[in-house]
């Protein structure tokens, strides 16, 4: 009896552990209407534009209650766009969190504009108050731009801006609902992005959202290479 308990107990510790299931970060959900719309596509030979980025654009608007909708092939010509549709030029100074998006520093140097990058706050995913109105009034700054880093609401009311024009990306906020901040409508033009790594995705790209009709119709000009003076 003794014998038999004693290997009873070893083979309870030499057991072999269950393989362990890997949690996978960042793992989209497609659908058969996903891989439906994908070959509609291919099958119009609509790769960049067409009907279904129409229908898409219309959608995105009516789920999210937005006036306005572009959509773009990737975060940063979303930047680019909405850097030149608020009229950014070389020299010019864009003001940014040290924690935005490369893509929006790509945007910037694109323009040949001067990034002016402010730290964050102590405890905080946001750019430090003091500092970014202290470097804004130094600089002039044209635009600025901020984003609801790793999903942290940022109240922008909260900074001096001046005559200084802003985009919010919400990429990381998208569908947040707050009683204090009105998360992708605290600036002259918003940003979603659409990639892999984001929270919803299109594979690729990036929507720019607004509810100025003017400044719609510049970014789409842009978008289109036509040109087209802002009224």
């Amino acid at each position: 009896i003794i014998k038999d308990t004693c290997w009873m107990s070893t083979e309870t510790l030499q057991r072999p552990l269950k393989k362990q299931k890997e949690i996978e970060f960042h793992k989209p959900t497609l659908s058969r209407e996903d891989l439906k719309g994908v070959l509609e596509c291919l099958v119009d030979e609509h790769l960049s534009s067409g009907e279904i980025v129409e229908r898409f654009e219309k959608s995105f608007c009516h789920t999210f209650k937005f006036k306005q909708s572009i959509s773009t092939n990737s975060l940063t010509s979303a930047y680019h766009l909405g850097l030149l549709g608020l009229g950014v030029q070389s020299g010019d100074h864009v003001i940014l969190s040290s924690f935005a998006p490369i893509a929006a520093l790509d945007a910037i140097f694109l323009l040949r504009a001067k990034p002016v990058l402010v730290d964050l706050g102590k405890n905080s995913f946001h750019p430090d108050i003091e500092s970014f109105n202290k470097k804004r009034n130094e600089t002039q700054a044209k635009v600025a731009i901020f984003d609801h880093t790793f999903g942290s609401l940022i109240n922008i009311a909260k900074y001096e801006l001046g005559e200084t024009k802003v985009i919010e990306d919400y990429s990381e906020a998208i569908g947040a609902v707050s009683e204090v901040i009105p998360v992708s409508r605290q600036s002259n033009l918003s940003i979603c992005g659409l990639n892999a790594e984001n929270m919803i995705t299109t594979g690729n790209g990036a929507m720019i959202t607004t509810s100025d009709t003017n400044l719609a119709q510049v970014i789409r000009s842009l978008k289109s290479g036509v040109s087209s003076k802002r009224t």
